[in-house]
């Protein structure tokens, strides 16, 4: 499983990203209420469909798309370190690829506080394993509720890279609970090489409802160093169905 390994290595820690982006209505044109919460009850659960693509440039038989499905949970409240009443959240992710399945999770330590969605660690381990959490320094500020149009935060710095998010608009998507205008957050990762990592996520007061990540253009080479083809990857994941406990 060593090229599914590549390709989560790739999406979780990306270099150079240019994004796919649907055109989002400006937060201005339209009356609403900002999405002001996200759901951190045990027991609340998203499904999401992914799609891995690899595009060349020249048509080539390079091109390939990789079928994903991620589950998310809420499991329940847990400890770590110094910190108390932490929200341990799975994300399940299954890929299909090369006619194998790999599933891994990425697990993640949040709390609600001072109305900021925050992320104090997180672990990425394959099914079956223990999670060893990698605990940050600073928590990331995932959320700066409520998310109204033209806030920026600071999500996060590692590494000498900083995470700059601003709400740039918002769109109206079909979700499982029907027709809803969803905020989007454009994420600007920059390092010390001013290279930046950029992505969209779309998101309401019931959860993440969409995500786009590009993971920008590489170079193909044969088993004898030779060029191939240039390609591009890049990742959508969609909502399919979720189930928001009141507990």
């Amino acid at each position: 499983m060593r090229n599914s390994k590549r390709i989560r290595t790739a999406i979780y820690c990306a270099g150079s990203i240019l994004i796919l982006f649907s055109c989002a209505k400006d937060p201005t044109e339209i009356e609403r209420t900002p999405t002001s919460t996200f759901p951190l009850t045990a027991d609340s659960r998203w499904e999401y469909s992914g799609l891995w693509y690899k595009v060349p440039f020249n048509d080539s038989s390079l091109a390939d798309t990789v079928r994903r499905e991620i589950y998310r949970h809420i499991i329940g409240t847990d400890s770590l370190h110094e910190f108390a009443d932490l929200v341990i959240c799975d994300d399940t992710i299954i890929t299909y690829v090369f006619g194998q399945v790999d599933t891994f999770i990425n697990r993640q330590w949040l709390k609600m506080e001072d109305d900021k969605l925050k992320l104090f660690a997180h672990d990425e381990y394959p099914i079956g394993n223990e999670p060893n959490p990698y605990v940050y320094d600073n928590p990331r500020i995932l959320l700066d509720l409520p998310l109204s149009g033209g806030k920026t935060w600071v999500a996060w710095t590692f590494n000498d890279f900083f995470e700059n998010k601003t709400v740039v608009g918002i769109d109206y998507l079909q979700l499982p609970t029907g027709w809803n205008y969803c905020d989007v957050i454009r994420a600007d990762i920059v390092g010390l090489s001013n290279d930046t990592i950029t992505k969209y996520e779309w998101y309401e007061d019931d959860g993440l409802m969409r995500y786009e990540i590009d993971l920008g253009v590489s170079i193909e080479e044969d088993d004898n160093g030779f060029f191939l083809d240039s390609v591009r990857i890049f990742e959508v994941w969609d909502i399919i169905d979720m189930e928001i406990s009141d507990l």
